[in-house]
């Protein structure tokens, strides 16, 4: 799909996030879309519904400096 997107004509906007559901999850895909410069957002797993109010509503913690691509995505896009 990175490649599709690439192969799009100069005259339309880039893309900036690739959105996808858990069957395009891997490290390889996470990177790949920052290797392009897009943001990937790509579910990690199926989510709990009708979680407690508190912990819809806590701060997620930062990643570490050293994070992977993977983790980075975790942390920063999808919580």
């Amino acid at each position: 799909m990175l490649g599709k997107l690439q192969a799009l004509p100069a005259d339309l906007n880039r893309a900036e996030e690739l959105l996808a559901d858990i069957g395009c999850f891997s490290e390889a895909n996470v990177g790949a879309c920052e290797a392009a410069g897009i943001a990937p957002l790509i579910a990690l797993k199926r989510d709990e519904h009708h979680l407690h109010w508190s912990e819809r509503f806590t701060e997620p913690p930062q990643p570490a400096p050293a994070a992977t691509p993977l983790e980075r995505m975790a942390a920063l896009r999808l919580q």
